[in-house]
């Protein structure tokens, strides 16, 4: 994980036998103040989509402000960033400039079967 005020991963054992263990990031040193703010407005525009018949599949993630620069983000397994998304070789026409349909691309790439053809099912449930 890339951050300046090295965030410290936490894994909670999961009391229920069955279920995964819990993983959070805590963060010292950072307001999450505005992340807690920018995520409920997600909450609420996904709400207000969905109720004029839109749905975007919207998922934020949890993230709490504990007290002034500590606070708890929750863990996306298996989630990819844009900014390393667009490192990967093929997604960048210059620097910090991304080609046309890279995010659509990366996950046609990330959709294909195990020979490496396209996966319809697969493509449309992640989009």
């Amino acid at each position: 994980m890339d951050s300046k005020m090295r965030p410290l991963m936490v894994d909670f054992e999961n009391s229920d036998p069955f279920g995964s263990d819990i993983r959070i990031i805590l963060k010292i040193g950072d307001d999450l103040r505005q992340d807690m703010f920018t995520l409920q407005m997600l909450r609420i525009m996904d709400r207000l989509w969905k109720s004029h018949g839109y749905d975007f599949r919207l998922s934020p993630y949890n993230c709490i402000s504990m007290e002034n620069e500590v606070g708890m983000i929750e863990v996306v397994e298996d989630a990819e960033t844009v900014a390393n998304i667009q490192k990967q070789p093929a997604m960048f026409q210059a620097a910090s400039t991304m080609y046309k349909g890279t995010l659509l691309q990366w996950l046609k790439k990330q959709t294909e079967d195990e020979c490496g053809r396209p996966n319809e099912a697969a493509f449309n449930k992640a989009v």
